[in-house]
């Protein structure tokens, strides 16, 4: 059985050199879809998408993790608002779940879905988790 994670109190239990390697891996794949998808775009700027692990870093994630706050406080759409900026982050998914069957080592989590709702994805010390 799985338990929903929660900040608040799961904070302990977070590694983060991990989590930050697991969503980088997921935003550098989703630029890689972006830029092939907008290059097929005449006069786009597809190379930007190269910097998409930056964007994810600084722009998408903190956008996403305000929507998640706001939408905690009861604000209407918020939450949809983050639904819309995991759409970004989603198409690199199915890469990373490919690189985790064949490179298991390189993808930090027992388990990785072919498509996570999430802007962004914590990994977890099982072993505190249960403290």
């Amino acid at each position: 059985m799985s338990i929903e994670f929660s900040f608040k109190r799961d904070f302990k239990s977070i590694i983060w050199k991990e989590t930050l390697w697991l969503n980088l891996l997921r935003s550098f794949f989703a630029g890689l879809v972006w830029l092939v998808v907008m290059s097929t775009q005449i006069g786009a700027e597809a190379y930007i998408y190269l910097l998409f692990p930056f964007m994810y870093l600084f722009i998408l994630l903190p956008m996403a993790l305000g929507g998640h706050i706001l939408s905690s406080l009861g604000v209407p759409f918020a939450g949809v608002f983050a639904a819309v900026l995991s759409i970004m982050i989603i198409v690199g998914d199915p890469f990373v779940f490919f690189l985790h069957k064949a490179r298991p080592e390189w993808v930090p989590v027992k388990e990785f879905s072919f498509v996570n709702f999430s802007v962004v994805m914590f990994v977890l010390d099982e072993e505190t988790l249960d403290e």
